[in-house]
């Protein structure tokens, strides 16, 4: 069981692996990307007998909305994160004449996401997912 002092300490330690901006590079989060698929591939049974035991879902229905729904959504991210990561230019006021504009994107840090009890792994991934590429959740 977690505790209120535990929560503290990993948020800490968490924002403090941010803050050494490892976490900011796309090959970082490529290879977490890979990781996340490789786990729910390799806990994929486990996931689908707790969707079971939670939900009542079938092995069939656990894999096409949320097990599968996830892994296509990693591979979408992965397809896109370097284009949404990448610098946007933008229109420069004509009282900056002379200068050039532009949208710089980066992880804002560690953040609370709050699923809904239905479709768990698939309301987080997509807020995950909106919140890499800028999107509404």
């Amino acid at each position: 069981m977690m505790t209120n002092d535990k929560y503290t300490r990993l948020v800490k330690l968490q924002k403090a692996f941010f803050n050494e901006h490892i976490t900011r590079e796309i090959p970082f989060r490529l290879c977490a990307l890979d990781r996340l698929a490789e786990a729910l591939v390799s806990r994929e049974k486990q996931l689908g007998e707790a969707l079971h035991a939670d939900l009542g879902k079938s092995a069939f229905e656990s894999y096409a909305t949320e097990i599968g729904f996830l892994l296509h959504e990693i591979r979408t991210t992965k397809n896109h994160l370097q284009s949404w990561a990448r610098d946007r230019r933008r229109p420069t006021p004509l009282f900056l004449f002379g200068s050039k504009s532009r949208i710089h994107y980066e992880p804002y840090g560690c953040t609370l996401i709050i699923a809904p009890w239905n479709y768990r792994s698939n309301r987080t991934f997509r807020a995950l997912k909106a919140y890499n590429s800028g999107e509404n959740a």
